[in-house]
């Protein structure tokens, strides 16, 4: 478990200043702040990155804004943790401070920042892709890159500024966990001035019928009936978006599909999840259509009939799209070609 989350800035007259942490009585030593600093900045370049080191008897992951910005975030850990497992969700917190740094707008979304540092490394590949859908600029990135199949890193962080307000953005921090869990590629292309960004691999969140085989018929009624009416919307999607991100919701999806009907004690036995929090939990996904009620022998009993699903496939309407817009003499060949190619070496020609 991690023991802190701090944010440090640079001061050219008195060295590292503690900006911020979490929780607030976690003891940071100038010394420490210092170690980290000097760790990031060591060598000539200087750029914006990720470490990981060790400090005494702290394992300490770390996100470098850059000299230009010159903070970095930094999340303490338990000797026993591996830092590197809270890399992806290090960098996309520590985007949305370095986002948020005028007025310390940040500080009251350090504990959600925490929360969600602490539950990262249990959450599955799906729940990882999924989340995309609930941050809007990298949800914004990959609409982009959904319309335009390939667009260069410039062309992007000039329309996200653009379009979404952002003043301070590190693209390379958005884009690292798209990259890692296979959904676009980064590339330099002879006679292409900034880095080009491929979408390789496309998504969705759907809903779909559980997967359960002894269930009563009337709740068999109840699911053909909803999805006899149920259409999907950007609403339905980023509800879905939630239900399999958040840790302890998904659980709950889970435990349900495991059997037929449960209590929300049998729930709080099974997730380890307290009975006062199942209860907001099952209002949720009550309210969003995933569960049903059902009473049985004067106990009310909790019923899947929906839940959601990550569905990953190859975008092969994106062949079309690229060469039309070579044709118009919008994008160069070798950009194209590079595509294309990117596109033959992950699927190997099968589609999927």
């Amino acid at each position: 478990m991690p023991i802190g989350l701090i944010v440090v800035k640079w001061d050219n007259k008195i060295g590292t200043v503690l900006e911020a942490k979490y929780p607030e009585d976690v003891f940071v030593s100038p010394d420490l702040t210092m170690k980290i600093y000097g760790a990031h900045v060591l060598g000539e370049e200087r750029e914006a990155g990720f470490i990981s080191m060790k400090v005494d008897s702290l394992n300490i992951a770390s996100y470098f804004a850059g000299i230009e910005i010159n903070y970095y975030v930094a999340l303490l850990l338990k000797p026993t943790e591996n830092a590197t497992a809270f890399e992806d969700a290090l960098i996309e917190v520590a985007s949305k401070i370095f986002e948020n740094l005028g007025e310390k707008k940040y500080v009251e979304k350090l504990p959600e920042f925490y929360k969600f540092l602490e539950k990262y490394p249990v959450l599955t590949k799906d729940q990882k892709i999924a989340s995309v859908l609930l941050d809007p600029i990298k949800s914004f990135v990959f609409k982009t890159l959904l319309e335009h199949g390939c667009v260069t890193k410039d062309q992007l962080q000039e329309d996200i500024v653009k379009n979404l307000g952002v003043k301070t953005l590190d693209i390379n921090a958005i884009l690292s966990s798209m990259i890692k869990h296979g959904l676009v590629v980064s590339e330099w292309v002879e006679g292409v001035p900034s880095e080009v960004v491929f979408l390789i691999r496309d998504f969705e969140v759907v809903r779909v019928p559980p997967n359960i085989k002894k269930i009563p018929a009337n709740v068999k009624n109840a699911i053909r009936d909803f999805f006899s009416k149920y259409k999907q919307s950007p609403r339905d999607t980023a509800i879905l978006a939630k239900a399999i991100t958040d840790p302890e919701i998904y659980e709950i999806i889970k435990a349900l599909k495991t059997r037929g009907g449960m209590s929300t004690k049998d729930i709080s036995e099974k997730t380890k999840i307290p009975e006062d929090k199942i209860f907001n939990y099952i209002g949720w996904l009550r309210r969003n259509n995933f569960i049903i009620e059902i009473e049985e022998k004067k106990q009310s009993r909790f019923y899947l009939i929906s839940e959601p699903m990550v569905i990953t496939f190859y975008p092969e309407y994106q062949i079309k799209s690229v060469i039309e817009r070579y044709n118009e003499g919008i994008l160069p060949a070798k950009q194209v070609i590079r595509y294309l190619l990117f596109l033959k070496e992950a699927y190997g020609g099968e589609r999927t």
